[in-house]
């Protein structure tokens, strides 16, 4: 068997009893339900189409063979330090699912074009090491305070932008609307001016300013709409 997937619309719950079927898949992701109108239109539109396979089953064969070759040693001491953390924080998973896990970062490694694991590939393991979907969003912060401490807080500044833009919503009275969306675009200006910072540090350590680049756009966006919903001024 090269490859198994399967789809479920539900999740297995304690009295089922499936957690050991289920640890034999170790990537799982999660499908939301279509969140955006125009996305959920483009589905309607849009034709289904049987894309012809990209790779043969020879090309998957020589590749796993290719993968098996590249190193994880040097990250060994950094795995294990990450399995100890998430013991501490009670959310270690199975020995079977880590053993299968140094797979998976071998082949993160041999896609990303390296022929040697590092700690950049370990952010893979987001879809490996959860077993409840209530712990994914700490697995993953587990993950990053290991291998990548900046990345993590810029995650946090786009948690806290959206806490801010949605403030001013959640109030009924005008004024009050106004007052606090003002407080919020002041707020997300300061946030920009942490990503300054989050973007030279990652760039001095030769790590992706990709999600930067993003958060401060998500930013930029949402000062936009509070301008032109609460002070009526078009920022566009």
């Amino acid at each position: 068997t090269l490859l198994l997937v399967i789809a479920s619309n539900e999740l297995p719950e304690d009295a089922d009893k499936l957690d050991a079927i289920m640890d034999r898949f170790p990537l799982k992701f999660l499908v939301r339900h279509i969140q955006e109108d125009s996305n959920f239109e483009k589905m309607l539109e849009t034709d289904i189409v049987i894309k012809k396979p990209i790779l043969t089953l020879e090309d998957i064969r020589k590749m796993r063979e290719e993968v098996k070759k590249v190193k994880f040693g040097g990250t060994l001491a950094l795995y294990t330090k990450l399995r100890r953390k998430l013991i501490q924080s009670g959310l270690s998973a199975t020995d079977r699912t880590y053993r299968t896990s140094v797979d998976i970062l071998k082949a993160q490694a041999y896609i990303e074009g390296r022929n040697e694991v590092t700690e950049e590939d370990f952010e893979v393991l987001r879809w490996v090491l959860w077993t409840n979907p209530d712990t994914k969003k700490q697995v993953y912060t587990a993950i990053l305070d290991i291998t990548n401490k900046t990345k993590n807080k810029v995650i946090e500044a786009l948690d806290d932008a959206t806490d801010l833009y949605n403030a001013p919503f959640e109030l009924t009275d005008k004024d009050d609307r106004t007052k606090k969306a003002i407080e919020s675009i002041n707020n997300l200006k300061n946030l920009k001016e942490k990503l300054d910072e989050y973007y030279k540090t990652l760039e001095s350590q030769k790590k992706s300013t990709a999600d930067v680049t993003k958060t401060e756009e998500t930013i930029n966006n949402y000062i936009a709409k509070l301008y032109k919903e609460f002070i009526g001024m078009n920022m566009s």
